[in-house]
């Protein structure tokens, strides 16, 4: 089972302010942009994961800049954590083959890992990340 807590976090102030300035949104103060980072647990591990939007062209993951600030944040967790961030690109067209596809994932990195979800998060996914990751505190 997936069980899932969303985590304070932030990304580099650089990163925010680039990805608030593409977005032509104001900065708020220091601290308080946060992206969508959680510590995850799965089959006895312990994994911090993100999602991102974004998508793969050329057989590149290109991400938007809101999932550009979600992998800084996911790289900037204070844990002891594994090196490197493994990536998995979403691709399923209903819930219980998105919780299928991300157990798949999870069941294939190491405990400790840090995983980053890439695929249209602001689209269909959205109503289904929140239940296919089990999120604790996740408010609608």
């Amino acid at each position: 089972m997936i069980s899932s807590e969303l985590i304070d976090n932030t990304a580099s102030t650089e990163c925010t302010e680039a990805v608030l300035d593409i977005l032509g949104m104001d900065n708020p103060e220091s601290g308080q942009v946060s992206y969508m980072v959680f510590e995850t647990k799965f089959d006895n591990k312990q994994l911090y994961c993100c999602w991102s939007g974004g998508n793969v062209v050329d057989n590149k993951v290109e991400l938007t800049p809101v999932g550009v600030g979600a992998l800084d944040a996911l790289s900037r967790i204070d844990a002891d954590t594994r090196e490197g961030i493994e990536m998995f690109v979403l691709s399923s067209n209903s819930r219980e083959a998105l919780i299928d596809e991300i157990k798949l994932a999870l069941a294939k990195v190491a405990d400790r890992s840090r995983v980053c979800f890439v695929g249209d998060v602001s689209g269909k996914l959205r109503e289904w990340l929140p239940d296919a990751f089990n999120v604790t505190n996740w408010q609608h």
